[in-house]
């Protein structure tokens, strides 16, 4: 037999904080045993360091010893997006969890704070829905093309932080919802 060992800690995590929501990023982990893209992520979020009052991981902040035996809750993703925060310091991390529900230790715990005076409107949510997905690519490409309404306020509608409205927003959306990509104005906020 072969023993299984755990994942590393992912790496590069990054907090993209719009009004009361949040947009969690890292990078992928590696696993000896299971290829990365078959590794799922387990978030932690908390409002005091080390804790997990927002975002349950259901694994010890610790030792990230598993308690239950399933997939990270972002599953697949690098990333997590959390709406409906209170304004105030929150604390996060995330860890790893392969195939054999083994998981990594966690991330070294960064922060964000949420109601330092962000834009107002969320980076990327060109259709008013309070999210970013794939209906926002098509009402951006919809309103570059002339046949639909501008984003409200325009702003939303750039994504990629260019200073103007185009197609490539609409690409930078997609990438960010199917290819990982970077979140919508994530260098900006």
């Amino acid at each position: 037999t072969i023993p299984n060992s755990p994942p590393t800690s992912p790496a590069g995590l990054s907090a993209t904080v719009s009004a009361d929501s949040v947009i969690l990023q890292w990078n992928a982990a590696t696993d000896a045993e299971t290829a990365s893209p078959g590794l799922t992520y387990n978030v932690r979020v908390g409002s005091s360091p080390g804790g997990v009052e927002v975002v349950s991981p259901m694994s010890d902040p610790i030792t990230g010893y598993r308690r239950v035996v399933e997939r990270g809750n972002a599953d697949h993703n690098l990333f997590l997006r959390i709406v409906d925060l209170d304004s105030g310091t929150y604390y996060w991390s995330v860890q790893a969890v392969d195939n054999s529900f083994a998981g990594s230790a966690f991330a070294a715990e960064q922060s964000f704070v949420v109601g330092g005076g962000g834009p107002g409107f969320l980076c990327g949510d060109a259709d008013g829905s309070g999210s970013v997905s794939i209906s926002d690519a098509v009402a951006i490409v919809n309103y570059v093309f002339g046949g639909g309404p501008a984003p409200d306020p325009v702003e939303s509608g750039d994504a990629d932080c260019s200073g103007a409205i185009s197609i490539g927003d609409a690409v930078y959306i997609i990438n960010f919802i199917f290819g990982g990509g970077p979140a919508p104005c994530n260098e900006c906020l």
